[in-house]
Parts: C-alpha cells; sequence; structure tokens
C-alpha cells in the first residue's frame, strides 16, 4: 500500500468521531449554535475548549454552564472582537503559551452593529462595513494568525449560511410581527448577511486548496433558519418553504460539526455541508 494511504482503519463510531487528544478554539464563542455544538465537542472527549466572544457576560455563562457540566475539563474563556487584529494577535500568542497548539478551529461569527436590520435603500455604510468585518473579515485574519498553531491533520470550519447559497424568501419577513431581537426595525434579512456568508464559502475553497499540503481541511457548514422563538407566523411561512416542514433546532447543527471536526470527514475539503432540511433542495 501507498505510504500516504497507510492511515488507521475507520471502523467504530469512537474511530470516526472521538476527538481525544484534540484542543479546539471557537470564535463566536458565545454564541447559541456555538454553546450548542461545544457540548457536543467536549462529549467527544476535546482535551481543551477555548471560548473566545466580545460579549463578556454571555461569554462567562457560556463558559460556566460547560463547566458545571463538564467537572475537570479544560475550558478557557478569551474576551476578544473577532474583527480586532490586534486583540487576534494577542490570542494567538496567549493560545501559544497555554495550549501550544490548535487541532480544530471554528468561526462562528454573527456580528449584529446598529441598525443591522435598517431598510436597505437607508443602510448605512458603517453598518455594512463592521457587520462584513466581524462576520468575514475577522475569520480571514483569525485563520492568519492562529495558522501557525496548527500542525497536521487539522480542520478548519467556517460557519456559513443558507442564504450564502440562496437569496432569502424577503416575503416571509414582511409577514413576521415585531423584531424578536429588538430595536427600531422590523425582523429582516439584510444584504450585507447574505454577502459576508456568501464570502465565507470562497474563502472556505481558497485556504482548502492553500493548507492542503499541511494536511489542515478547510470546510463550511451551511446552516438553515433556526427556531429562536419567532412569532408563529414567521415560523409557519418558513416551514412552508421547507420540505422537512420545520426550522432547525439548535441541537441539529451538534452532529454535523462533530463530523467536520472529526476524522470521520478527514478526506473532505473545500466542502459546504448543507443542513437546512431541504430549504435548498426546491
Amino acid at each position: 500500500m501507498k505510504k500516504e494511504l497507510r492511515l488507521k482503519e475507520l471502523v467504530t463510531p469512537a474511530d470516526c468521531f472521538s476527538l481525544e487528544g484534540k484542543r479546539t478554539i471557537v470564535i463566536g464563542g458565545a454564541g447559541k449554535m456555538a454553546a450548542s455544538f461545544s457540548r457536543t465537542l467536549l462529549a467527544a472527549q476535546c482535551i481543551s475548549l477555548i471560548l473566545v466572544d466580545q460579549n463578556r457576560s454571555a461569554l462567562r455563562k457560556v463558559t460556566e454552564r460547560l463547566s458545571e457540566e463538564f467537572p475537570g475539563r479544560d475550558i478557557s474563556a478569551r474576551f476578544c472582537r473577532a474583527d480586532d487584529d490586534t486583540a487576534l494577535r494577542r490570542l494567538a500568542r496567549s493560545v501559544e503559551n497555554t495550549a501550544g497548539r490548535i487541532d480544530v478551529l471554528i468561526y462562528s461569527v454573527m456580528s449584529k452593529p446598529k441598525d443591522y436590520y435598517a431598510p436597505l435603500p437607508d443602510y448605512p455604510r458603517r453598518t455594512w462595513d463592521e457587520a462584513l468585518s466581524g462576520n468575514l473579515s475577522g475569520a480571514f485574519v483569525a485563520t492568519q494568525v492562529l495558522l501557525p498553531l496548527m500542525k497536521t491533520s487539522g480542520s478548519i470550519i467556517y460557519v456559513s449560511s443558507i442564504y450564502g447559497i440562496v437569496s432569502p424568501d424577503l416575503r416571509i419577513y414582511g409577514k413576521s410581527g415585531a423584531n424578536i431581537y429588538g430595536g427600531k426595525y422590523p425582523l429582516t434579512l439584510p444584504a450585507v448577511y447574505s454577502a459576508s456568508k456568501a464570502g465565507l464559502i470562497g474563502l472556505t475553497r481558497y485556504m482548502a486548496v492553500y493548507m492542503a499540503d499541511k494536511d489542515i481541511r478547510v470546510n463550511a457548514l451551511v446552516p438553515g433558519g433556526v427556531y429562536d422563538h419567532q412569532d408563529e407566523s414567521f415560523y409557519r411561512e418558513y416551514a412552508r418553504k421547507t420540505p422537512l416542514r420545520r426550522m432547525a433546532a439548535w441541537t441539529d447543527y451538534n452532529g454535523p460539526v462533530l463530523f467536520l471536526a472529526s476524522d470521520a470527514s478527514r478526506y473532505m475539503t473545500g466542502q459546504l455541508l448543507i443542513v437546512d432540511g431541504g430549504f435548498s433542495a426546491w
């Protein structure tokens, strides 16, 4: 057998999905999706988990909750803006001094600056720039500064969105009631979200090819809409457009993230893992 094919056989669930000995960092770790799949990463026995976020209070709560659920595990929190180059470089130095290396890097950022839900004709340029910076530019810089800490057989996962590959049906949002996320504007899906999440897909493919020689895989998770207590009319309209007739639960993405982080996907790079209930199938 050729030397490059002399790999450990993947037969059992443990062979495929164990993260034993792996060090993981999650940027955007205080978000609801990241907080959910972090539990699965810990359950898969990753040796350490570093959660990074700019929301101090939410980050503290998530870290405390995970530490209670997984006592004695190496779980830490680092405050850092995802689009702050200086802070990210400081983070990289800190991780190098403490963990020494990273095996899995997950970028799961959802930037919602002031006036994020403003209507398109009045959308502020500063809001566009800030959202694009957090959702996309931060992924590039984080990868750039943390790459030296990734050795071989690493995995990078960018969390994109179904609206990075198809346009949102804005008629769904037009039937929504009050914006559950607050503010003076009704709930909608701004153009910067689609643009930035589509950009992550392009970044995924570029980085996958660039890092292939180091045996570092780069893939994108493409999630569909998640039920987050939107009003009933919005939920019904979204579910009607989805073949599985429902929105996702947060934990629906735990398995896909584990797949991308683990050896189960060791021959997969530069790809999109679309988990949308069939939303993009028609």
